[in-house]
């Protein structure tokens, strides 16, 4: 936007409800070629001729832009980001995805997981993960280059993911990373789907965020090593598509659904944790497999009283070291829960 004549309307009325948008360059009005209104139709200017394509109505959608984040940020808050320069945008996980370096981008306002976030204070700063799937927001490499992109990724809290969330007083916010950039939306562009990058602070709308609380439940979503309460050093790992136990941090991320089951995914692969053919049976077998959101691939994450946690299938089956045997490369199968130490599970 440079407020130039070439970007300056006039709207001039017709009749009741409909106008003209009229050029400041001359009398010449806004017109939708051929007068069809198919996707990505064509508008020009052209002479004024009190046809519909020339026809416009403006409504009021005050109501619809979002609240002004009157309260101070709250630790562990879930929130929307909406750009200034595109209010009915909502910053977005690309595709929903629970992968490490997904793209950061604005969309067009679904309500969605992809579009919520939690803030969290540290020490040095706010890290803002994804609601779905816990990862952080994350300045790419770590570089202070400007227009260096945007994603997340594992939750690591180094400056790459710590942001200075600077109060403009006009109800937006400006997202400072630790590197010395800000969170801009590329361009300036209001378009769904344009990316977000760190860049040098200038002060533009593309700098300038709404923060909207959300009424979103807590979760457990987070990227984790997942550790078995039989030996400190044991850890959940893949042995091919197998799941077995072993002394590799292997990285898992936790991932909620609508209906209050988690899906765990192995993060180096995309494939989930899932028991072998659907089985109820005591003793099935549990490896990686595509998602296909099946109850074999559904899990409800217990915390106990001693900070551990138990992992219960929609099967009724809980995850388990098999035979309880402490030694790595010990297979991992589905067992009737009995709350013993090799169903108990830390998540770090």
């Amino acid at each position: 936007m440079n407020a130039t004549p070439a970007q300056c309307w006039n709207p001039v009325g017709y009749e009741i409800g409909r106008i003209f948008m009229q050029s400041m360059l001359g009398r010449r009005v806004v017109d939708i070629y051929m007068g069809q209104i198919s996707n990505q139709q064509q508008i020009w200017l052209y002479d004024k001729n009190y046809s519909s394509a020339q026809l416009f109505v403006l409504d009021d959608v005050t109501d619809e832009l979002p609240d002004e984040q009157s309260d101070p940020l709250e630790d562990g808050g879930i929130y929307e980001i909406h750009p200034v320069s595109a209010v009915y945008m909502s910053l977005d996980v690309e595709g929903g995805s629970v992968r490490n370096q997904a793209n950061i981008r604005i969309y067009q306002d679904n309500n969605s997981d992809a579009q919520k976030f939690v803030f969290r204070q540290t020490d040095a700063g706010w890290v803002i993960t994804c609601y779905r799937g816990g990862k952080a927001i994350d300045v790419t490499g770590g570089s202070s280059r400007a227009g260096t992109n945007i994603a997340q990724y594992r939750r690591n809290d180094s400056a790459a993911q710590l942001w200075d969330i600077r109060d403009n007083g006009d109800g937006s916010y400006t997202f400072v990373n630790s590197l010395g950039n800000v969170l801009d939306v590329a361009g300036g562009s209001m378009a769904s789907g344009t990316n977000v990058w760190a860049y040098t602070a200038n002060g533009s709308a593309a700098q300038k965020f709404y923060i909207e609380r959300c009424d979103a439940a807590d979760t457990l979503d987070g990227t984790y090593r997942i550790g078995t309460m039989l030996d400190g050093s044991l850890y959940l790992n893949s042995n091919g598509d197998n799941i077995v136990v072993g002394k590799s941090r292997q990285d898992f991320t936790v991932v909620h659904s609508s209906s209050g089951y988690y899906t765990i995914y192995d993060d180096g692969t995309g494939k989930v944790l899932d028991i072998y053919g659907g089985s109820r049976a005591s003793g099935a077998n549990v490896w990686k497999y595509q998602p296909n959101g099946s109850a074999a691939q559904r899990w409800t994450i217990v915390q106990e009283e001693d900070g551990s946690f138990t992992i219960i299938s929609a099967l009724g089956t809980a995850l388990d070291v098999a035979g309880g045997q402490a030694r790595q490369g010990t297979n991992v199968w589905a067992y009737v829960p009995n709350g013993s130490a090799a169903q108990m599970w830390t998540l770090n």
